[in-house]
Order: C-alpha cells, then sequence, then structure tokens
C-alpha cells in the first residue's frame, strides 16, 4: 500500500516538474502567432515569422549567433579533447589540483566571468591595441566558458578505457600518435560529438558574457531579444524569435541523439 502511494506522489512530482518545464516554453510559442495587442482570442498569425525574414537585423543576429556558435564550438572540442588527455595522464595529486581549475570556470556565476573577461580584453587593447570589444572577443570568451564542459565529458570517457589497451599498442611499436588515431579518437568521437553540440547550444543561448565581450557590431540573437525587451516590453515578434531557438535547441539535441546511435 505504501510503496503504491509513494509511486503515485512521485509521479504526481514528476509530471509537475515537466508542466514546469514546459508550459512555459508551450505559452511562449502559442503567442508568438498572436495578434500585437489582442492575444490569442483575436485569432493566429504567422505575420511575426514573416517579419523576422524580412529584417536585416534579425537575420544578422542569427548569422553572427550561428558563426560565433560554430566558432568557438569546434576550437572548445579540440582543445577539449587534449586537456582531457592531458588530464589523464596526470599523476593523482597534479590532477586533482588541475581538474579544480577546470571546474572553477563552470561554477563562477555568469556575470563574474563575463565582466572578467571585459576587463582583461580592455587591459590588453589598452596597451597593445589588440582585442578590442567585437566579434573576436566573444569567440575567444565563449571558448574559454566552453572548455571546461568538453574537457569533463572527455575526461570522464577516457577514464572506461582499459590501460591494458594502451599498453598492447605500445607493445606492438606503435607510439602516441597511434594511441591517439586508433583507440582514443574511435572511442571518444560520440562524447566528442556530444560535447560539441552542447557547447554549441550553450554558445547560442548566451547572453551574459556575450553582452560584455560585444562590440556595436557584435549583436547576437539573445542580445537582440534583451535590447527589444528593453526598448518594447514583451512582443510576439520576441516570442516569435524565441521559439526559433527553443526548436533549434531541440533539433541540435535530436540530431545529437540519432547521430551518436549511428556512430555506436
Amino acid at each position: 500500500m505504501k510503496s503504491n502511494i509513494y509511486r503515485t506522489m512521485s509521479q504526481a512530482f514528476t509530471g509537475c516538474a515537466y508542466l514546469f518545464l514546459y508550459v512555459p516554453l508551450l505559452l511562449v510559442f502559442l503567442y508568438s502567432f498572436a495578434q500585437l495587442g489582442e492575444g490569442l482570442s483575436a485569432g493566429l498569425t504567422t505575420q511575426w515569422y514573416v517579419d523576422l525574414l524580412s529584417s536585416a537585423d534579425i537575420r544578422q543576429a542569427f548569422v553572427t549567433s550561428i558563426f560565433l556558435a560554430g566558432l568557438s564550438a569546434i576550437s572548445a572540442t579540440i582543445l577539449g579533447m587534449f586537456l582531457a588527455y592531458g588530464l589523464s595522464a596526470m599523476r593523482p595529486r597534479q590532477r586533482s589540483t588541475a581538474s579544480y581549475l577546470i571546474y572553477l570556470p563552470i561554477i563562477t556565476p555568469s556575470i563574474i566571468f563575463g565582466i572578467a573577461d571585459m576587463i582583461f580584453f580592455n587591459y590588453i587593447n589598452r596597451y597593445t591595441g589588440l582585442l578590442q570589444a567585437g566579434l573576436p572577443t566573444m569567440i575567444l570568451a565563449h571558448i574559454t566558458f566552453e572548455l571546461p564542459y568538453v574537457a569533463l565529458l572527455v575526461y570522464a570517457k577516457l577514464r572506461t578505457i582499459d590501460p591494458q589497451l594502451i599498453d598492447a599498442i605500445h607493445d606492438l611499436y606503435g607510439n602516441q600518435g597511434k594511441v591517439l588515431r586508433h583507440l582514443f579518437l574511435p572511442v571518444l568521437s560520440p562524447t566528442l560529438l556530444g560535447g560539441f553540440l552542447l557547447v554549441f547550444t550553450l554558445s547560442l543561448d548566451d547572453l551574459v558574457i556575450s553582452f560584455f565581450t560585444a562590440g556595436p557590431s557584435s549583436v547576437t540573437v539573445p542580445i537582440y531579444i534583451y535590447g527589444a525587451i528593453a526598448k518594447k516590453g514583451v512582443t510576439p515578434e520576441i516570442n516569435a524569435i524565441a521559439s526559433i531557438l527553443v526548436v533549434a535547441s531541440i533539433a541540435i539535441a535530436l540530431a545529437g541523439t540519432v547521430m551518436r546511435k549511428e556512430v555506436k
């Protein structure tokens, strides 16, 4: 009897959690089809999605966001793989310290991270003339906060590899390059793909770090949304942009799941 009660309570709690997570997203999607100032009662319209396609500013914001997310995610995935490999080769005491340093950017609040990046880039620009606020500084900042996620994912996968397999390659006169090419890369490819898609999504949705490191001409979609809400409040146009981001994130997650299954 008690087990049935606990099961019912658990299912009810799970249902409430899903409602809390997904009802706001559903409302954003529904109100992206609302008439301006009249809500859903006046009928549905696709006007706002048509307006998005005809707006040069919004198209440029999407291009900037995709370019930023793609380039930073590729760089973070490659660097994260080598960082994880170096971490796995360390002695236990060194690995403990290095792991803490890798975790630190993840647990640091985004606003602190963004301000620190802004101060650092301003300092470099003042004395060297390099790294003026704009797309290059945004890319570097995004690589910095994405790198720990990939490194920790890859390191966790590396720890599942039997060390005897590495010894067997060495016994067959294989060097570290062959270990990387014939053992690590085939085993790590699903994890690398998952890490890339994860940090791509994080970059695509990031506002705080992008806001502090952006220049006047490097406006991403989240920055555009923030500025539009500050000027006009939440409008059906903003709901349409947010809906596109949500659908894009879901599509990326589904694509990653399918590709990982094909790799396996």
